[in-house]
C-alpha cells in the first residue's frame, strides 16, 4: 500500500521519446548520469557498500547505512542530478534523525554503476535492491519504507504497485506539479496524513525543512507502533 505520497514523476525512456507508461501521472525529466567516484572514507561497521548484478546485466553500487535501534528500513531512490557518494552525508543524517536503516543505490550509468541510464534499467535497479534487502538483511515488507525523490519516483511507484504491502514517501516541487501527488494520495488504499509545504520546498532540498523531517519521524513512528501492536496480538 502507498501512504503519505506527496509527489510523483517518472523517468524518460532510453530514447528520450517520452515519460513512463507504467508509472502514470508522469512528468518527463532529462536523465543525468555522472562518472564521479564514490568518495574514499574510513571503513565503518555501520555502513555496507555493495555491488549488485541486475536482471538487465548492470552492476549497481548500493550503500546500506545501519542504525543499532532502527524502527524500520528506508529504500531511498535519489534524484536526477545526484549520485550516492555526492550526498552520502545527507543519508547518514537522515538515518540518525529518523532512526532507521537506510539503503540507497545508484541507477545504472550513475556514479560507479555500470550500464546506461534508462527507464527499464531503473526498474531492474530497484528490484535488485529490494531483493538484496530481503535476502541478505532479512527485511520484511512491513518494516520497509520506499522513499523517492524526483526521478526516483518512477521505479519506486512501479515496485510499490507490484508489492502491495510496501509504504511510500515522496517529495516534489513546482517541477512536478503537486496535483500528481494529491491524486496518488487519493488513490492510496491506506492513507496517512500528507504534508504540503506551501510556498517552498524543492524536490531536491525538502530534507532541509524541519517540518518535513518532523513529519517523516512521525510517519516512521506510526509504522513502528503499528508493528508493535500487531506483535501483541
Amino acid at each position: 500500500m502507498l501512504a503519505a505520497l506527496d509527489g510523483v514523476c517518472s523517468v524518460c525512456n532510453g530514447s528520450g521519446s517520452g515519460p513512463s507508461s507504467r508509472s502514470g501521472f508522469a512528468v518527463c525529466l532529462v536523465i543525468f548520469a555522472t562518472s564521479l567516484p564514490f568518495p574514499e572514507s574510513p571503513r565503518r561497521d555501520d555502513v555496507d557498500i555493495l555491488k549488485l548484478r541486475t536482471r538487465c546485466g548492470s552492476e549497481i553500487v548500493a550503500v546500506y547505512i545501519k542504525h543499532s535501534k532502527a524502527n524500520g528500513t528506508v529504500l531511498y531512490s535519489h534524484g536526477n542530478a545526484a549520485y550516492v557518494g555526492q550526498i552520502f552525508e545527507l543519508f547518514v543524517e537522515l538515518r540518525n534523525r529518523l532512526r532507521v536503516n537506510l539503503w540507497v543505490y545508484d541507477y545504472s550509468g550513475y556514479g560507479q554503476s555500470t550500464g546506461h541510464a534508462s527507464e527499464s534499467n531503473t526498474y531492474a535497479d530497484i528490484e535488485a535492491s529490494y531483493k538484496c534487502l530481503k535476502e541478505k538483511y532479512g527485511v520484511i515488507d512491513d518494516q520497509l519504507i520506499l522513499y523517492r525523490q524526483s526521478v526516483g519516483s518512477g521505479p519506486t511507484v512501479d515496485l510499490a504497485s507490484r508489492t502491495p504491502n510496501l509504504r511510500g514517501v515522496g517529495t516534489a516541487d513546482e517541477v512536478v506539479d503537486c496535483s500528481h501527488g494529491r491524486r496518488l494520495w487519493e488513490l492510496s488504499k491506506e492513507k496517512y496524513e500528507p504534508l504540503w509545504i506551501n510556498g517552498g520546498g524543492q524536490y531536491c532540498d525538502l530534507e532541509h525543512y524541519p517540518a518535513f523531517i518532523r513529519h517523516l519521524k512521525k510517519f516512521v513512528a506510526s509504522l513502528a507502533n503499528k508493528q508493535a501492536k500487531a506483535g501483541e496480538k
